[in-house]
């Protein structure tokens, strides 16, 4: 288990609003339990994932454009490779340690096993 963020390298013009963050999380993962949906001073909207490897526990931030995320880094890489799927292409996005010890981009053609055994190595 391990924190861990998805976010743009720069702020940008492009956000998710709560709503459609957690409509989007549960069409792809109905088992996904949202635990709070407002918009707060850190987080609009946290949730619970269990996926293969952990339980995620992950959170939208206020500006609507990053993730964090605690758990396996292996989840962790899904749930990335999900979110770039729903933020526009232009948006670069890159996943990141808490330490800041490494960062990859995540791209349309990332793939969850690639990024995973990135941080795994």
């Amino acid at each position: 288990m391990g924190k861990y963020f998805v976010s743009p390298i720069e702020r940008p013009d492009w956000h998710l609003k709560p709503a459609e963050f957690a409509a989007a999380l549960k069409h792809s993962w109905p088992e996904a339990r949202i635990v709070s949906e407002a918009s707060g001073q850190y987080h609009s909207v946290e949730f619970e994932l269990p996926l293969r490897y952990s339980c995620v526990d992950g959170s939208l931030d206020s500006a609507g454009d990053t993730l964090a995320l605690d758990a396996d880094v292996r989840d962790v890489a899904t749930v990335a490779v999900w979110f770039r799927s729903i933020v526009p292409e232009k948006v670069p996005l890159i996943l990141w340690d808490a330490g800041y010890a490494r960062n990859i981009p995540v791209t349309l053609s990332t793939d969850a096993e690639t990024l995973a055994a990135t941080f795994m190595s």
